[in-house]
């Protein structure tokens, strides 16, 4: 049976306020002071770092910024999800399903879309 594609509307949505103040993941987050930066590709940073006593890797997208990464930059909230969308579909190809993977792609353990300040 063939996965059903993400829409936008599908994808939960969470208040600023709420992000920054009330959520518990990105208050840990916050927290992952030995990030090391190992990659800069178009639209993004790559960053390593520990996580719950586990190795991760944080992909972080910058939107609405005026500095651009790699001579792009992304302007809006659609257009960011819009990426993490694809960046979804792609990352399940590393599960064999439907006959089809590659092992060239992480496991996506999860993704937020903030508003605010990435380095504050």
């Amino acid at each position: 049976m063939a996965q059903k594609p993400i829409k936008y509307n599908e994808l939960e949505e969470f208040p600023a306020d709420e992000v920054t103040q009330g959520s518990s993941v990105v208050a840990s987050l916050r927290n992952v002071s030995e990030a090391k930066e190992i990659a800069e590709g178009v639209y993004s940073e790559i960053f390593v770092a520990e996580y719950k006593m586990e190795t991760v890797i944080l992909k972080l997208i910058p939107v609405g910024d005026d500095k651009p990464i790699d001579g792009c930059y992304i302007s809006s909230f659609r257009e960011g999800v819009a990426k993490l969308v694809v960046l979804k579909e792609i990352a399940d190809l590393c599960q064999v399903k439907q006959g089809y993977s590659t092992e060239g792609f992480v496991q996506l353990k999860g993704a937020m879309v903030v508003k605010g300040e990435p380095y504050s």
